[in-house]
């Protein structure tokens, strides 16, 4: 269901409806912090990855 403002115009005219689409505001919500999840979890285990390759290395020398 799409939820309506009213524009202010001058006395004795008809006021205008301007639509506001809820939904599209919520799906980007979510496509943003659901892509920005993904990035958080993949900078997470990039440094799990570095910390393991610096032990290894310290291992071996």
């Amino acid at each position: 269901m799409l939820s309506t403002l009213t524009a202010r115009t001058e006395v004795g005219k008809r006021s205008k409806k301007i639509e506001r689409n809820t939904r599209k505001d919520g799906f980007c919500a979510i496509l943003l912090f659901v892509s920005c999840r993904i990035v958080l979890m993949f900078a997470r285990g990039l440094v799990g990855a570095q910390l393991r390759v610096m032990c290894y290395s310290r291992i071996f020398r």
